[in-house]
């Protein structure tokens, strides 16, 4: 049986949140989780609005994600371009990836996560540290 994207996205949402913030490989990897658990959520609330990507962001899901957020979700999209921004600096710059920025990244994915499976959009938006 294939997994649902929001299935997947509680279940990166899970590991993150289980990952050690005493670690920095850990929070390295916790920021990454929540970016993809954001996709996931993202994907799904687009799916549940029935919306299809044109066959040019077909080809780019984050491109894809974004352009749904700005029209359906503009009070989060903020959120998950830190998301993004933050899961980048991880993987690709080696930056290191302090609590703050953790704990940031798991409450925004939270609030990301909260959209997808209510439909409704979450109050709490801040900007990344």
């Amino acid at each position: 049986m294939a997994i649902t994207h929001i299935e997947q996205a509680s279940l990166n949402h899970a590991f993150a949140r289980g990952l050690s913030a005493r670690r920095v490989e850990a929070r390295q990897w916790a920021v990454i989780a929540v970016f993809y658990s954001a996709v996931h959520s993202v994907r799904h609330a687009a799916e549940a609005t029935r919306l299809q990507p044109s066959a040019a962001l077909r080809r780019d899901s984050h491109a894809w994600n974004e352009a749904w957020m700005r029209q359906h979700a503009r009070d989060l999209y903020a959120d998950y371009r830190g998301l993004r921004r933050c899961s980048e600096e991880a993987r690709y710059l080696l930056r290191e990836t302090d609590r703050a920025q953790r704990d940031w990244a798991i409450a925004r994915a939270g609030n990301l996560l909260g959209l997808a499976s209510t439909g409704e959009l979450p109050l709490a938006t801040r900007r990344a540290p």
